[in-house]
């Protein structure tokens, strides 16, 4: 059974007994690597948005989240993403929290961004010989997903 990790889902409050959830904890300076996973975990995002079903997938819900440190409107999706027989589920606004709060990740989540790696290849279009017709350098694009273990 593949395990859930939830990511930047948090409590209204510090300390509140009522939930599970802990409080956004910000740091005093950003993190080491910051720029470069922030890089990735857009990336992976990206590929979500554009519904590339092998990464993962976006779901939308009523209501926007607010972000409990600045109260500034974080979106109303849901990332997931299944890599290493493990699920990851974060909210719109995560990638705030990094950038604006100095909110460091779970170390495991952050592995696991950094880990996925997206190759993108360029393949010239053929030349159409029979009209002897060149296409002026289009090129096409596919993504290619590389990592350690495929999606499921």
């Amino acid at each position: 059974m593949e395990s859930i990790n939830l990511v930047g889902f948090w409590s209204d409050i510090p300390n509140d007994k009522y939930s599970d959830l802990p409080f956004p904890k910000v740091e005093k300076k950003p993190f080491n690597g910051l720029n470069n996973f922030l890089k990735k975990l857009e990336k992976i995002q990206m590929l979500i948005q554009v519904n590339y079903s092998k990464v993962g997938n976006l779901e939308y819900f009523d209501g926007d989240s607010i972000c409990r440190l600045c109260n500034q409107d974080n979106g109303s999706g849901e990332y997931t993403l299944n890599m290493n027989g493990e699920i990851y589920q974060w909210p719109d606004g995560l990638i705030h929290y990094y950038k604006d709060h100095q909110v460091h990740p779970p170390n495991k989540f952050y592995q696991t961004v950094i880990q996925f790696s997206i190759k993108e290849e360029l393949r010239p279009k053929p030349n159409d010989k029979k009209k002897k017709k060149k296409y002026n350098r289009q090129r096409e694009y596919d993504i290619k997903i590389s990592m350690n273990n495929s999606f499921g």
